[in-house]
């Protein structure tokens, strides 16, 4: 059944590919260089694209076995130890080797088998080696890399800052996670600010959680601990969206029915290791791997399916249509006079010149309203820092110091650590809320600024449709069967999957899903929809509060002796000295914060780039009709200079040409029709 998925997908993606092959040169045959261009692009990201799947958690959780366990090998090192230091990731390949990228660029080829020396810190020399490498990439037959798909094995999220800050850089560029748990510390601090800080925006659908080391449990007590984990994931998610959204709010709505249907699986990865290197099924299956992997499949076939080939098929429907219109109207162009043509020219271009002074007047449009959101949003920075800077005093006095271990300078030390670890928490938890609220406007802005320009683009999709048709001295749209029934198909299938690419994907993913529905249907891929981490790290923004966190650590040790931190009275008087010091270092930072314009910085660049690429995507689009229908126009000229026998011949090129595109799509319907049921059976 598995071997099934990955052979359908695989097969799938081939006949896409094969389809835009040819579609791209019936586009050379009749000039038509902007669609070539378009249908050349989808072309090649499709075969570049590649889908990443983070293995994420605590360390100690078992992240590298559970990835041996997929491999049926043991590849990536595992100890009772926080061993991984670097991000290791796992590409197919028929041989098995390994190769190790420094900091610097270089890299070099290992033995698989020597991979551990390179990225663990299980000693002090590799750990010194550890941190000069950037990644290490292992090259393995496991099924589950097939096409294009890497499994990347990531540090403990509650590790040491290095470690934090390569999880932070992973999380832009995955496009599927597999959180791993254990029983034994079901859902962690950490794992829960993982969950609700980075993943709370994103499609919690791409989200898989394992239960790992289940063996550890009595079997009767299996169930009740995965559905305690389940209830600890919903609550710390829901109380996200109730701060970020608002209870009654449509997001906060949609994660609850979400969240319903998450997928949870228990198992041993251990066992499911030893299972399979000792052959023995009876204790792969005991170890809940088999339901896991089964699910993990789906997702990276069906469900990548349809996420993967969405843009394309949209493409070649739009494409299949405008060549087909082309052939048409240049084959009924053939009969007109030169007299004729020559006004039906002037009048053409007269018309396309005001449709790009449209253009113009849109793309004005388009940038007073993302004036209007960063007006709207910059004078809720200003309010945020005076939030922000309550929020971080609130967090030093709620942490709770005996004062009898102040007595002791390591208890001193300790506290200090206590109040410093609780400042940082609710400094990544604010600035996290601040950052969704701000997207969430934006992004909701764009929704309907996308909704608005779907009409003008629609519309001049029809303007130059009938230039076109003018042109030849058609007076309707010739129908198209085979064309009508696919229609139906591809736009039920994109729309109800990931949206279609382009204003009118960004409006159907606003009426489906609001603003980050539009931001889907704009082209936003998953790994961008991870919530804050992916909006903000490009940005520079999430990884601020580490490093405001290590200056106010940085500030504390060097500018005052810690025996002057601590020193005079002990207990109380030490405890007052350790919170004044730690709150000047938060109103230092704050003071900080407001004169280099950090928050505002965010929320203009966020805007920038949002309105930007909507600017883009709808300049590209009507350029694409309005450079086409002037590409008709030269060639209706240069075919109405031939003779009539050459006339004669262009007509059944540009048949040939109408009855090759048909045959195009009709070898693809089977495929739209299973796309769409697997959608909807899902």
């Amino acid at each position: 059944m598995e071997e099934q998925g990955y052979t359908s997908y695989h097969g799938m993606v081939a006949e896409v590919n094969t389809a835009m092959t040819e579609l791209s040169k019936l586009c050379g045959q009749l000039e038509m260089e902007e669609n070539q261009r378009s249908i050349d692009q989808s072309r090649k990201k499709l075969a570049e694209h590649k889908f990443s799947v983070g293995i994420m958690g605590e360390f100690k959780r078992g992240k590298s076995t559970v990835i041996n366990a997929l491999l049926g090998a043991e590849i990536m090192p595992a100890d009772i130890l926080p061993c991984t230091a670097t991000m290791n990731r796992v590409t197919y390949d028929l041989t098995p080797h390994a190769q190790v990228i420094s900091s610097d660029g270089s890299a070099i080829d290992v033995p698989v088998d020597q991979i551990k020396d390179y990225v663990t810190k299980l000693n002090e020399e590799s750990d010194k080696r550890s941190e000069s490498v950037d990644e290490a990439i292992v090259y393995y037959p496991c099924k589950f890399c097939q096409n294009g798909v890497d499994i990347v094995d990531t540090p403990g999220l509650n590790d040491d800052d290095r470690m934090d800050r390569i999880s932070e850089q992973v999380i832009p560029k995955l496009d599927a996670v597999i959180m791993v748990v254990v029983p034994g510390a079901p859902f962690g601090k950490s794992e829960a600010d993982f969950v609700r800080n980075k993943l709370v925006g994103s499609d919690l659908g791409r989200l898989i959680f394992l239960v790992n080391k289940i063996d550890t449990i009595r079997p009767k007590e299996r169930e009740r601990c995965v559905q305690d984990i389940r209830n600890r994931i919903q609550t710390a998610v829901l109380d996200k969206m109730a701060e970020v959204y608002g209870n009654g709010s449509k997001e906060y709505q949609d994660a609850k029915a979400k969240l319903g249907s998450i997928r949870i699986f228990p198992i041993s990865a251990a066992d499911a290791l030893d299972g399979r290197l000792e052959g023995n099924q009876e204790l792969i299956t005991e170890s809940g791997i088999v339901a896991f992997e089964k699910e993990l499949t789906y997702m990276l076939t069906v469900e990548r399916g349809a996420l993967e080939l969405a843009a394309p098929l949209s493409n070649l429907l739009r494409t299949s249509e405008e060549v087909i219109q082309a052939a048409e109207t240049r084959k009924n162009s053939l009969s007109l006079s030169g007299d004729t043509f020559r006004l039906k020219q002037q009048e053409a271009l007269e018309r396309i010149n005001r449709l790009r002074n449209d253009k113009r007047a849109e793309n004005k449009k388009i940038k007073a309203a993302g004036q209007e959101i960063r007006v709207s949003l910059l004078p809720q920075a200003a309010e945020f820092y005076q939030e922000l800077e309550k929020k971080l005093y609130d967090a030093i006095d709620q942490v709770k110091i005996d004062e009898k271990t102040l007595a002791l300078d390591a208890g001193k030390a300790a506290a200090a650590q206590r109040i410093e670890e609780a400042v940082q928490s609710t400094l990544q938890e604010q600035m996290s809320y601040f950052c969704e609220r701000m997207k969430s406007k934006v992004m909701e802005s764009l929704g309907k600024e996308a909704s608005r320009l779907t009409d003008f683009t629609s519309k001049m999709g029809m303007d130059t449709q009938q230039i076109r048709m003018d042109l030849s001295g058609m007076t309707s749209k010739k129908s198209n069967g085979l064309m009508m029934d696919i229609a139906s198909i591809t736009i039920d299938t994109l729309t109800n999957s990931f949206g279609i690419l382009g204003l009118s994907g960004a409006f159907k993913g606003y009426q489906l899903a609001g603003g980050k529905g539009a931001a889907v249907g704009l082209g936003v891929g998953v790994a961008t929809a991870f919530g804050v981490a992916a909006i903000a790290g490009p940005l520079g923004v999430v990884g601020l509060p580490l490093c405001l966190i290590a200056g106010i650590a940085s500030q504390k040790t060097g500018g005052m002796a810690v025996k002057k931190l601590f020193g005079g009275n002990i207990n109380h008087k030490a405890y007052l000295e350790i919170v004044d010091t730690l709150r000047d270092k938060v109103k230092n930072m704050v003071v900080s914060l407001r004169q280099e314009r950090q928050l505002e910085r965010y929320i203009e660049k966020l805007v920038d780039e949002g309105f930007g690429h909507l600017s883009a995507v709808m300049e590209e689009e009507c350029e694409k009709l309005l450079k086409d229908t002037e590409q008709t126009i030269d060639s209706i000229k240069r075919d109405l200079t031939k003779n009539e026998m050459q006339k004669e011949q262009e007509s059944k090129r540009y048949d040939a040409v109408i009855v090759s595109v048909n045959q195009i799509m009709k070898q693809l319907l089977p495929m739209l029709e299973k796309v769409n049921s697997s959608r909807s059976e899902a």
